[in-house]
């Protein structure tokens, strides 16, 4: 699979967010980039964070389901 610059550049400002506090919406997106990346093992760490920071959170079903099958 080819990796366009776009998502390299998503993937990049979405770790910046995550190094400035790391939002839920910033766990995601990093999360989701790694996966399209096939960089499994971050986007498990990055989604994992997200579940532990936010279990209620608006994409935690969502992020409970991309787990399992990665």
């Amino acid at each position: 699979m080819e990796v366009s610059k776009g998502e390299a550049a998503a993937k990049n400002a979405f770790l910046k967010a995550v190094k400035l506090g790391g939002s839920a919406s910033s766990l995601y997106g990093l999360g989701l980039s790694y996966r399209r990346l096939n960089k499994n093992k971050q986007a498990k760490r990055y989604l994992k964070q997200y579940i532990s920071r936010y279990p209620s959170g608006k994409d935690a079903s969502e992020i409970k389901l991309i787990l399992k099958s990665l």
